[in-house]
């Protein structure tokens, strides 16, 4: 028996359209806090209370960016509707695999301040996302199944660790 929905043409309505522009406007946000320099700040600001702890924290970085990409795959694979809505999903881990990338960019050519700012804005703005992404089903009406919390949580495990690896990166820098 077919799926009476799978013959309905694709709609694109207000909601989508709202959704849509709010999450550009929240990556056009993130990109602009990186270039005034707003994330550099936050960095330097929580580096002072870590110390030489960089080489450490910097270790964070294949968790962030290997678990990003290997949840990135699977969540694009995935048909488990329990995951749905996937769009805050997948802009999440894309984000959070920027901010990962940004930092050897820099390291390649040397420290480059806006560089830095940009990753660092990238890695504490991908959290909103996965809250983001826990209100977007509760406003869906769908249920908060093991899943979805195992997937929250990961979620958010891979943010702090894309935080972690760009304060370490940020105070290995400084005292290196």
């Amino acid at each position: 028996m077919q799926d009476p929905l799978s013959d309905q043409p694709l709609r694109f309505r207000l909601k989508d359209l709202m959704l849509v522009t709010g999450i550009l406007g929240y990556l056009c946000g993130l990109i602009s806090f990186g270039v005034t320099g707003f994330g550099w700040r936050v960095i330097v600001h929580l580096g002072k209370g870590i110390g030489m702890l960089g080489p450490e924290i910097t270790a964070a970085w294949p968790f962030a960016f290997f678990g990003s990409l290997a949840m990135l795959v699977v969540v694009s694979l995935s048909e488990n509707s329990g995951r749905s809505p996937k769009l805050f999903l997948l802009l999440n881990l894309a984000v959070v695999l920027v901010s990962c990338c940004f930092p050897l960019i820099t390291l390649d050519h040397g420290i480059n301040i806006s560089g830095m700012s940009l990753a660092a804005s990238f890695a504490i703005g991908a959290i909103p996302l996965s809250v983001a992404w826990l209100v977007h089903r509760w406003i869906l009406e769908f249920p908060l199944t093991p899943v979805v919390s195992r997937t929250f949580y990961t979620l958010v495990f891979l943010d702090l660790m894309a935080i972690g690896s760009v304060l370490g990166m940020c105070v290995f820098e400084s005292y290196y």
